[in-house]
């Protein structure tokens, strides 16, 4: 796959609860316009490698399914905050 054009870092919206805001996360998408060719989700914004494996997954999968025929980079790494963590 070519990563080709306008590629941002998208943020991931977390509602005071803890819970991501996906009404949020989908109006980033929508105001990127016909310019952006596709997103870095769970990047270099911060709040990646803190969210669980499912919340990663499940922002991947807004943004994905709120920009058809874009391109998509999706970071997976995580925190290991003790030594349980595997």
């Amino acid at each position: 796959m070519d990563l080709v054009g306008v590629i941002p870092a998208i943020i991931t919206p977390i509602r005071r609860n803890g819970k991501i805001d996906e009404g949020s996360l989908e109006k980033q998408v929508a105001l990127s316009g016909a310019r952006v060719h596709g997103f870095l989700v769970n990047g270099t914004t911060g709040e990646g490698p803190f969210l669980s494996e499912e919340e990663r997954k499940r922002t991947f999968e807004v943004v994905r399914g709120s920009k058809e025929g874009a391109s998509f980079c999706a970071r997976v790494a995580r925190c290991l905050h003790g030594a349980d963590d595997g």
